[in-house]
């Protein structure tokens, strides 16, 4: 994903290649954040997806196991990490929702992405 549209997408005024001067901290801080989130994708063999209308920090992995990919995303009105594996999306009754994606990778997103990063 272009750096001009992640910024366009946490709604920073940028035209061309320039970025309104009132917008300049914001995007030096989205920029920053961006940067860390590309490394966490590359440290699991992932890419970055363009943030949606419900999630954001949105990451592409592979399965160990299988040639299925999932995604890994924060959700925007809570601030949660979740995953489309089965693992994740199949909850047990009485149990928290867990997989191995998020087990593995969750450490890395929270220092990557504060939660107050939420729009």
């Amino acid at each position: 994903m272009a750096l001009v549209d992640v910024l366009k997408s946490h709604g920073v005024r940028v035209k061309g290649n320039a970025v309104h001067c009132r917008d300049v901290a914001r995007a030096k801080v989205i920029i920053a954040a961006n940067q860390q989130l590309e490394n966490v994708a590359r440290q699991f063999g992932g890419v970055v997806l363009p943030d949606n209308p419900s999630h954001q920090n949105r990451i592409e992995i592979k399965s160990e196991s299988s040639t299925r990919k999932y995604i890994v995303s924060q959700n925007k009105a809570t601030g949660e990490w979740e995953c489309s594996c089965p693992g994740w999306c199949m909850k047990k009754a009485g149990q928290p929702r867990k997989c191995k994606h998020l087990t593995t990778m969750k450490k890395a997103l929270e220092m990557a992405v504060p939660k107050k990063q939420l729009k």
